[in-house]
């Protein structure tokens, strides 16, 4: 998992966050040094994606005030994820499988944003 502030504030206080979950993604014959795939000697040929989830715990001010969604590659939203708060804690499961087709990035959105609530992407060329 990475996480990315968007608005550049640390991601316990951003009001916008970038999640990209690529734990299940590697090249088809890719060739590891161990077990542990720690170390890889081939990158092998083509990527594949593998079924596979992530729990994410994400500490936030207010984590009650936050909303997931899941994006497409292109970074438009493709619907609001379930999600759930503790104390200190944002929490929700990133799945590669997603409804209609892989998903493998996830936008965390306080809010109260407006300025970012009707945006039809995370990013556009970097302007957004």
């Amino acid at each position: 998992m990475w996480v990315h502030s968007l608005d550049d504030e640390p991601i316990c206080s951003s009001r916008r966050l970038l999640l990209t979950h690529l734990t299940d993604v590697q090249g088809d014959g890719a060739t590891f040094a161990d077990a542990s795939m720690k170390v890889l000697l081939k990158w092998g040929r083509r990527p594949v994606v593998k079924a596979g989830t992530a729990e994410i715990s994400l500490t936030l001010d207010e984590p009650e005030s936050y909303d997931v969604y899941e994006l497409a590659t292109s970074g438009s939203r493709v619907r609001k994820m379930a999600s759930s708060t503790s104390v200190e804690a944002l929490r929700f499961t990133a799945s590669v499988c997603g409804l209609d087709g892989a998903r493998m990035m996830y936008e965390v959105l306080k809010r109260a944003d407006s300025a970012y609530r009707d945006s039809a992407a995370v990013w556009v060329d970097g302007a957004n």
